[in-house]
Parts: structure tokens; C-alpha cells; sequence
């Protein structure tokens, strides 16, 4: 499990022109020419630290069963950053680049474990819309679906993935790597007090009780994943 790493593509400004231009897949070479240097105490994660911590993961344990990320990817305040070092004040521009982050981010760990399952929940910065601000069936959620889809290990969990992962970010899949424990995972920023429309908590509750219902029918133990500790 590791969380909270708030990676920064955006650490380097005078790369951020070269990450805007080139498609993800030319990203590791872009930011490999940054500073070496970690980032400071006090600010998020550049791509130095990114890739120390990858590899002290992996010399931690190179072969786990699965990974656990409860959330936020991205960085602090990346919705302001992005149009003033990018000089792109479009909404599309800055979509394209979240998903292009997400989609480094998630490859990154993948290169690291090939073939391990990673299983992620949102967290408040993991949005176009800002801090504690997604909406129902965003477009984070629309970019983000198809990249975390492919980090789950079977067709079944893909599939229970997709049909509720793009309207609200909560989605449940059976993980046969802990012996069949239904992993459900709820995007609890739509409860936190920081969220402007608390009705919009009321289909993740929702989708909660129709899970734990199911699973209790089934007998299956179950593993609850939010990023916001509940109550908190």
C-alpha cells in the first residue's frame, strides 16, 4: 500500500512545454532530464523522488500480491498550475494533460511490477474540477477509467469495474490474490464536509449498502478502501 504521493509533472516548468507536445510514452525520457535533486520538505513529489520511492518499493518486496493506492495522484493545486506554465487556459488542454499524468503515474508502477494488480481509490486532488470539487460521471473519471481497468487481473473485475466506476468513482471487484475477499471501494469525497452538495452522498451510500447486502448473501468477508478516513 502507498498513498498520498501528489506527483508533481509540472515540478520542472521548462519541461513543461515538451510534456504538453510529446505523447505520454515520451515521458519518462522528458522528466529524466529534470533536476536530480528530491523535492523539498513542503512540496509535492517531482519525478526524482517518484522514481526513488518505485524503486525502494520494489526492493522492499518485488513481488507482492497486489498494490493498494487510497488516492491522490496529482498534485496540489494542479488546475492553476497547469494554464500558467503551460500558457493553455483550455479546459481541454488541461484534461489532456491530467490523463496524461495518470496514465505516467499508474505506467510507472506498472514497469516496476509487471503483472501485479493495482487497485486505486480517488482521493480529493484527483479531479478536473479542483479540490474536493468532482462531479458525478466526470471527465477524470471518463479519462481514468480505461487506464485503472487495465491494472485489475481478470474479465470479471474489469467488468464490475466499468459499470460503476465512471458515475460516481466507487466501484467493487473479488480479489483472488486474498482468497476471494470483495475489495469495495468508495469515493468518499462526495462525504466530506469540504464537498459543496451533500446529496450528491447519497448514491455512494447507496452503492455501499447494495455491496455490503450482496456480500453478505454471499458470505464473503470484505475489505472497505476509501481514501478519507470514515468519520474523519
Amino acid at each position: 500500500l502507498f498513498s498520498d504521493v501528489h506527483f508533481d509533472p509540472l515540478a520542472a516548468p521548462a519541461l513543461v512545454p515538451a510534456l504538453v507536445a510529446a505523447p505520454v510514452e515520451g515521458w519518462r525520457d522528458i522528466l529524466a532530464k529534470g533536476p536530480a535533486g528530491f523535492s523539498p520538505y513542503g512540496q509535492d513529489t517531482n519525478n526524482a523522488l517518484f522514481q526513488s520511492f518505485l524503486d525502494a518499493m520494489v526492493a522492499a518486496s518485488p513481488k507482492p500480491d497486489f498494490i493498494l493506492f487510497p488516492g491522490d495522484l496529482l498534485c496540489h493545486h494542479f488546475w492553476a498550475l497547469y494554464p500558467k506554465l503551460s500558457n493553455d487556459a483550455s479546459q481541454a488542454g488541461l484534461e489532456a494533460f491530467i490523463h496524461k499524468t495518470v496514465e505516467y503515474f499508474l505506467s510507472e508502477v506498472s514497469r516496476r511490477f509487471p503483472g501485479v494488480p493495482v487497485y486505486v481509490a480517488l482521493g480529493n486532488n484527483d479531479s478536473t474540477e479542483g479540490d474536493y470539487r468532482i462531479q458525478p460521471a466526470s471527465p477524470y473519471l471518463a479519462a481514468t477509467a480505461q487506464t485503472l481497468a487495465r491494472l485489475l487481473p481478470t474479465e470479471a473485475s474489469r467488468s464490475d469495474f466499468m459499470s460503476t466506476y465512471p458515475h460516481y468513482g466507487c466501484y467493487a471487484v473479488t480479489l483472488p490474490e486474498a482468497g476471494g475477499v470483495r475489495l469495495v471501494v468508495i469515493n468518499d469525497i462526495f462525504w466530506s464536509v469540504k464537498y459543496p452538495d451533500a446529496s450528491l452522498g447519497e448514491p455512494v451510500a447507496a452503492f455501499l449498502e447494495r455491496e455490503l447486502t450482496a456480500s453478505r448473501v454471499r458470505g464473503e468477508k470484505v475489505w472497505l478502501m476509501t481514501h478519507m478516513p470514515l468519520g474523519d
